[in-house]
């Protein structure tokens, strides 16, 4: 496991540059809106019903 530097920084990028759609098989995937409270910060990383906001944690920006 590799550490992930700069994760507040890289979760402002990923408001930028981050939009992804969710793919029917991953609709019903728990996002972090359902882990905090409704006035969390956190919750600006999902938009229903299929659209995230994602960080890249790998340094060469990989998803996989």
């Amino acid at each position: 496991m590799n550490a992930i530097y700069n994760v507040g920084a890289r979760m402002e990028l990923s408001k930028r540059f981050g939009k992804e759609k969710l793919g029917p098989q991953n609709k019903d995937s728990y996002q972090l809106n359902h882990f905090v409270s409704a006035d969390s910060p956190l919750n600006a990383f999902y938009q229903p019903p299929d659209t995230v906001y994602t960080m890249h944690v790998l340094k060469d920006g990989s998803t996989l």
